[in-house]
């Protein structure tokens, strides 16, 4: 289950949803979603 409320930005909880839908990683620097892992990151 994805804690969307761990994630502050409305965006990127749309990303990090998507992606967690679509079982993909998110090409991102972002600090933030990096430190999730239940959302696998490329960067």
């Amino acid at each position: 289950m994805i804690l969307l409320k761990d994630i502050p930005e409305l965006h990127d909880k749309i990303i990090a949803s998507t992606a967690k839908y679509l079982n993909v990683p998110i090409i991102s620097k972002d600090e933030i979603l990096q430190s999730k892992n239940y959302i696998r990151t490329i960067w």
